[in-house]
């Protein structure tokens, strides 16, 4: 039996990341992790939201929570998620989902949420190369994602996600959970094409 598993990792540590108004990044997290989490249970899919604890914690509470979970479900395909809102002014891209340059799945992966996104949203999402060389936004995403390729196989991936921009968007709770969802449906067609 296949148990596909999301690993929801809350970006940033308190009072860091974007922010604009009343909404700032850290706090405007979970509004989205807990809409993707209701939407991916309901479809079968097991989930860890990790909330708790310095940045780093989560990180490592992820990769291990996927080999505890490969132990258990050798065959079951793992998605770990860096959640994440941007911020750049009314030029930047909306949502932007980022990969490890060096994962095909990973690749595959953000394509498929970015098109949720992108549908759901009614504005643009983009896919983008993360690697330590690249500099700029890709290697701050490689810093949160680019431990996940080494630790995990062929059917595990990890992708960050900048659901929305803060100084863009006019925020709110119910897009925080629309972007929530169109994430949760994304990572469900993709799981379920793996299984």
């Amino acid at each position: 039996m296949t148990r596909p598993l999301v690993v929801l990792v809350r970006g940033h540590a308190p009072g860091h990341g974007a922010s604009h108004g009343k909404w700032s990044e850290y706090d405007a997290l979970p509004e989205y992790m807990i809409a993707a989490e209701l939407r991916l249970r309901a479809r079968g899919v097991d989930v860890i939201r990790l909330e708790l604890g310095t940045l780093a914690d989560r990180q490592r509470r992820g990769i291990e929570a996927i080999a505890a979970h490969r132990n258990a479900y050798p065959a079951a395909p793992c998605v770990y998620v860096s959640c994440h809102l941007n911020a750049g002014g009314l030029e930047y891209q909306r949502s932007v989902i980022f990969f490890d340059a060096r994962s095909q799945l990973g690749a595959s992966t953000a394509q498929r949420i970015s098109g949720r996104l992108a549908e759901a949203m009614g504005w643009p999402s983009s896919v983008r190369a993360a690697s330590a060389t690249a500099g700029g936004a890709p290697s701050r995403a490689y810093a949160c994602i680019g431990q996940v390729y080494a630790a995990t196989p062929s059917n595990c991936c990890a992708v960050l996600v900048e659901g929305a921009s803060v100084d863009r968007e006019p925020l709110s709770t119910a897009i925080l959970r629309q972007i929530g969802h169109a994430l949760g449906d994304g990572l469900a067609a993709h799981l379920g094409s793996m299984t």
